[in-house]
């Protein structure tokens, strides 16, 4: 080996030790950013993990959430407006052993399973495409594709810090072709979930946070839990596993590589949790539609209102029962891809505001190009952009 090649390489190898420090000095962080980015990922990661046990009927509701809470404003002039809520501790409620009651619903394509645990779609199986194109030994050839499973985190799942959280029961009931997921509280504040499939694999959500009593009340900051994406199969790496989102003007996607979060020639990997985007972060005009998708399949979430925040987290899974006849050790990909919108602080005012409605409409089928091209002309919200046909190939990818 001559001079000049040892140089080469002494001169690689330091660039490369010094490559992270560099890059700290040449484009510093600014600190107010990143606490700010700190405390909304402590924020989006309560409301992914919750705690371990449903959450008791008397549990803190929104109104008294400790005594930095804020108390609630009243418009000026208004002498007949009710008086506010006075904050108090919050007590740690008793977990309950909770039984699980399901309800399903069925269209065409899809068999929808709604949970009293979290109130919300805790599965949708798809008719038409099985789970094993080529069944192993011991698995089941009569077995087909079930979207958010494994994930213990139904859609539709709430998230209010101190009251409510994807583990907390819920009280289910039935009418016609609509599943309701009820709760209320002692203080008056009651949720009410709509959810009704429709054609196409969309189902209508409509999620209602009411306060039905006479006192005005302080609903904090709340996530509305988006979807999971999980692998395909065990050999499934995790690859085409993504979020999207489109915030008015283009669509963005994150996925894997940014939780791993890998430096320079992949080495000092520095993973991460928690992906933030909306308003402030990178998303000006807030979340119109977000997605998390597999290879083949997807979870599009659609509201009438763009949503502030979305937020997304990578979560350890073990999916050895998931993937029946196959060890640990073969499963190609152990995580899954959680996302919620979160929306800011709000108050309940009766005979002024007494409640926070949203509407959004949820895809939860196959990633079918001819269905989200006519979804995104009817909704002029560029859906179809989970299909990733990116230019150079994306062209013959829609002739095929």
């Amino acid at each position: 080996m001559d001079r000049t090649t040892i140089i080469v390489l002494i001169i690689a190898f330091v660039t490369l030790l010094a490559w992270r420090p560099l890059m700290d000095k040449v484009y510093p962080v600014d600190p107010k950013k990143v606490e700010e980015l700190k405390r909304k990922a402590r924020e989006a990661k309560l409301a992914a993990e919750g705690t371990n046990n449903p959450v008791d009927t008397n549990a803190v509701a929104p109104g008294t959430f400790g005594t930095n809470s804020p108390t609630a404003v009243v418009p000026a002039g208004n002498t007949n407006a009710p008086s506010p809520v006075s904050p108090t501790t919050p007590v740690v409620p008793v977990q309950p052993s909770v039984k699980e009651e399901l309800i399903t619903l069925e269209t065409e394509f899809s068999k929808y399973t709604f949970t009293s645990i979290g109130g919300g779609l805790k599965t949708a199986e798809l008719k038409d495409y099985p789970l094993y194109v080529c069944p192993k030994e011991g698995q089941d050839t009569n077995a087909v594709v079930t979207m958010n499973a494994p994930s213990d985190i139904p859609i539709g799942a709430l998230h209010i810090d101190g009251a409510i959280d994807h583990k907390t029961p819920f009280t289910l009931t039935k009418t016609n072709n609509t599943v309701y997921a009820e709760k209320s509280y002692a203080n008056g504040f009651r949720v009410v979930k709509e959810f009704t499939p429709s054609t196409n694999y969309l189902v209508d959500v409509t999620l209602r946070l009411e306060n039905v009593s006479t006192n005005a009340m302080n609903l904090p900051t709340y996530q509305f839990a988006t979807g999971s994406s999980v692998p395909m199969n065990a050999a499934d790496k995790g690859l085409y596993m993504y979020l999207w989102w489109w915030y008015g003007e283009d669509t963005d996607y994150t996925g894997d590589s940014w939780f791993q979060n890998n430096a320079f020639a992949c080495f000092f990997p520095r993973p991460r949790d928690t992906f933030i985007t909306g308003k402030g972060v990178g998303s000006p005009n807030g979340i119109h539609w977000s997605a998390v998708v597999n290879q083949f399949f997807a979870v599009v979430t659609m509201p009438k209102e763009p949503a502030p925040m979305l937020t997304a987290t990578r979560r350890a899974q073990n999916y050895t029962n998931h993937f029946a006849g196959e060890k640990f050790e073969e499963i190609g990909y152990r995580y899954s891809i959680d996302s919620s919108f979160s929306y800011s602080t709000n108050q309940l005012i009766p005979g002024l505001r007494p409640a926070v409605v949203h509407n959004y409409q949820i895809y939860v089928g196959p990633k079918e190009y001819k269905t989200f091209e006519k979804l995104s002309l009817d909704m002029k919200n560029d859906v179809d952009a989970v299909m990733d046909f990116n230019p150079p190939f994306g062209f013959f990818a829609r002739a095929l």
